[in-house]
This record gives structure tokens, sequence and C-alpha cells, in this order.
């Protein structure tokens, strides 16, 4: 995998034949001395180029805090809720969904690096609820808020990263058995209509 060596500020590019992608890695050191290497792939040249430039642009806007670019799921999903859904859904959909970040999603993969969550996370996220008893509604909605932060977080930061919902199992509702009233009951509930 030949590396194209861009000019020293700009970091390094080259084609993973391999994955068939375009990477990108920059290296920087922080004020503190400690050194931070940013990777970015897509299928296609240009962007990442065009992303890797829109990155160092930012770091050298905010140089003193590089770990923005290293958030948790916790700050990106407070953000996706805040500043995107609160302006598409409604107040009692937004404290739901407020409610199922904190109790059912952020006790698990909110203190993880957003890139570093894997399916293996997600999917010990939704067996933890389901042990703990909840119904499957809810852990589908909170397996639903993670998949959503993610695929959101890659569409704006990380384009070709793997969403790692993919391949996770949520537990499926069992079906109730429906019983149907007998002679007697039916003419009780007739004879009080």
């Amino acid at each position: 995998m030949p590396k194209t060596r861009r000019l020293s500020h700009e970091g390094t590019l080259y084609h993973d034949s391999k994955r068939d992608i375009w990477v990108s890695e920059f290296r920087w050191t922080d004020s503190e001395g400690k050194s931070h290497k940013k990777r970015m792939s897509s299928m296609y040249k240009s962007e990442v180029v065009e992303r890797m430039d829109q990155f160092v642009y930012d770091l050298k806007l905010d140089k003193d805090n590089p770990e923005r670019f290293n958030r948790n799921f916790k700050e990106i999903s407070k953000y996706w809720l805040d500043n995107i859904m609160s302006m598409k859904v409604k107040s009692s959909t937004f404290a739901r969904l407020e409610c199922t970040l904190r109790v059912n999603v952020i006790p698990y993969v909110g203190k993880t690096r957003i890139d570093n969550i894997t399916t293996k996370d997600v999917q010990d996220m939704v067996i933890a609820l389901n042990e703990k008893g909840l119904a499957p509604s809810t852990i589908k909605k909170a397996y639903e808020m993670v998949n959503t932060v993610c695929a959101y977080y890659i569409d704006t930061e990380m384009p070709g990263l793997r969403n790692p919902c993919k391949g996770v199992v949520i537990p499926k509702r069992e079906a109730e058995e429906i019983r149907i009233f007998d002679k007697d009951e039916r003419k009780i509930i007739e004879e009080e209509c």
C-alpha cells in the first residue's frame, strides 16, 4: 500500500487496495506536548482530501482543544439531541428521547469515544437491558438511539466509518395469546351494554 505524502502540514494520503478506499492520516501535538493522530477514509479520494483539509482548518482554529475531535458518545448524543432533534420533534418526543438516552444508553456506551464503539458494545447494551427485564420496545428504542447518533456522526464527521449497530440482534416481542370470551362472559357484557 504505497503512501502518497502530502505537504507536511496536510498529513498523509494513500489508497488501501484491500478495502478499495482512500485513507488520510494526520498527526499533531497539542499544547501539552501530547501526540494525536486522526484517520479518515472514503471510497472517494476527493472526499477524504476535503474532509482532512476541513479537519486541519478546524484544528488550527481550535488548536488548544484537539480533544474536541475525540468526543465520547455522551457528548455527541447531547449535541445531536439539543441542536438537531430539538428542531425536529415535539417537546414530549424530545423528553422521551432524552430519558431513553439518559437511562438506557449513556450508562452503557456514554463514556466510549464514538468512533471506538463496536458492534459488541451495542450488543452488550441490548443484552444488559434485556436482562433487566425491559420490554422489547424499550430495548429497540435504546438501540435506535445509538444507531441514529452513530449514523449522524458518521455522516457529519467520519464518512466511510462502519456503523457499529449493523449486525446487532434485538429481542423480539413474544406474541401474546389471545383469549376469547366464553358464552357466559359474552352474555354478561351484552347485558351491561
